[in-house]
């Protein structure tokens, strides 16, 4: 890499890290036979340990790309196909299903919706999902026809994988990052020990950054939330996904295998994709978004968990791979010049590398201004809220409970998940307080309630469910006591 100096390269993330105000970060970068990791900062907050190269970091979405690696290896094998249709007639309420592969779990073309509620409230197992829970939900559209973003398609996908494989997810994810040679993964819903990074925030009073709790992965989230990787874990990835060989294990996948992975199999519209401004989508693969930039082509992902965020960026044909993770919830901005820390840091990477110019990170340009203030919600009308009030059943989602807390406030009650119930401009809605997970459901609303049920909008894209009530106990007759 001697177009870009590494004093160079240090001095730009320094500058980019006080502009953006992060905390701690790893940078890293794969070109060819080289490979640098760049940790930068500090695990949390002040006063916590400086970051290394074995500091790992929450992958989130990112763990698709690595999934999608590990089923490959199945495919290899001859254990199943990517196109080979499993889950056939799972979800007869929806279109036409012809079942749904592999290969449309894991690009988001399954068109089964992601069910955000479902996944948070961490109330069944995806087996029990697979088995018996989805052939009472629906789908707007059939597999391969539209991209869904599902979390939900993509744990089905891994726990296909784990019955055809016949071990568990977490032994076949384990497996692959062992020959990888990715030493410090770690796979579990607590958090990593050890050299983990946490999150922070910039606290303007203590003139300081501030270290955040680590939030505990669902147990059927795990696939997703429950992987934590490295620098160097990283760069060991980044060299399989451009090469399919690692330096101890040599070839782990051929080419026909790597590049089924990296081929897009559904549109992808523009604004499913959040990156930065010039980076066109094209089409989402195995785990990775294709992309166009300029007049190279690309594969990226990004990835949040925990308050943290990672973006890896690839250009096969260049043989150049970028990878940055950070311990501050610094989002896409695609509006922002640049996006975000992230896309300024990797991007100005990439072009410095394949250009051969100096390494220089944009200044952070002003951010749009988020509206502010919400619409204030109120009780819902007594007569209403008496009606409402009780437990509900589906055979797709299990029990829900609408009931005043201790403090009289009302409340809806799924598994683990507990938020207020509101009015707001004539609509009954549930909101789930800042930071719970379901807040991706935005918000649940009640759209019918009747003396034997109740209709729910339990995910944006398809009609409400209804919820049958679920009769009082009828309390025990007391049995007079007779005298002696």
């Amino acid at each position: 890499m001697v177009e870009v100096r590494t004093e160079d390269v240090v001095a730009a993330v320094d500058v980019a890290m006080a502009q953006w105000r992060i905390a701690g970060a790893t940078v890293v970068v794969v070109r060819d036979d080289d490979t640098w990791v760049l940790p930068r900062g500090h695990r949390g907050g002040a006063g916590s340990p400086p970051t290394s190269a074995h500091t790992v970091y929450p992958m989130g979405c990112l763990s698709r790309c690595v999934g999608a690696a590990t089923v490959a290896r199945l495919v290899r094998e001859g254990v199943t196909s990517w196109d080979a249709p499993h889950l056939v007639g799972a979800m007869p309420a929806g279109p036409p299903d012809r079942g749904c592969s592999l290969g449309d779990l894991m690009s988001h073309s399954s068109g089964i919706p992601t069910y955000t509620i479902l996944l948070d409230a961490d109330a069944v197992s995806i087996a029990d999902i697979a088995a018996h829970r989805l052939r009472h939900l629906t789908a707007r559209w059939g597999p391969g026809t539209r991209y869904v973003h599902s979390e939900l398609s993509y744990l089905l996908a891994c726990h296909l994988a784990s019955e055809l494989g016949g071990q568990g997810w977490r032994s076949m994810l384990s497996a692959l990052l062992t020959d990888v040679a990715a030493k410090d993964a770690y796979l579990g819903r607590a958090p990593a020990p050890g050299d983990a990074a946490r999150p922070a925030i910039w606290g303007a009073e203590a003139g300081a950054f501030l270290s955040q709790p680590i939030g505990t992965a669902s147990a059927l989230a795990e696939p997703i939330d429950g992987l934590w990787l490295s620098g160097s874990d990283m760069a060991a990835l980044i060299r399989f996904f451009l090469t399919g060989c690692t330096p101890d294990r040599g070839r782990l996948l051929g080419a026909e295998h790597l590049d089924r992975i990296r081929q897009s199999r559904i549109k992808v519209p523009r604004f499913a994709s959040p990156h930065a401004a010039d980076v066109v989508p094209q089409g989402y693969a195995l785990g990775w978004l294709e992309a166009s930039r300029h007049t190279r082509r690309l594969l990226v992902h990004s990835g949040t968990a925990s308050g943290m965020r990672g973006l890896v960026v690839l250009l096969p044909a260049e043989r150049v791979g970028v990878g940055v993770f950070c311990n501050v919830d610094d989002p896409h901005v695609p509006t922002g010049q640049p996006c975000c820390f992230r896309c300024a840091v990797a991007f100005g990477l990439v072009d410095a590398l394949l250009d051969r110019r100096p390494f220089v990170v944009p200044e952070r340009g002003p951010r749009p201004v988020a509206p502010t203030g919400t619409i204030a919600g109120t009780r819902p009308e007594p007569d209403i809220w008496q009606r409402l009030r009780g437990d509900y059943e589906h055979p797709g989602f299990g029990r829900v409970t609408f009931v005043d807390d201790s403090s009289g406030q009302a409340t809806f009650r799924y598994a683990s998940l507990s938020a207020a119930v509101c009015a707001r401009s004539g609509t009954l809605a549930v909101d789930w307080p800042p930071g719970q997970a379901a807040t991706g459901q935005s918000p649940l609303v009640v759209e019918g309630v009747d003396a034997d049920h109740v209709d729910l909008r339990m995910e944006s894209s398809v009609a409400p469910f209804r919820f049958v009530r679920v009769p009082a106990p009828s309390a025990a007759p007391v049995r007079a006591r007779r005298g002696r």
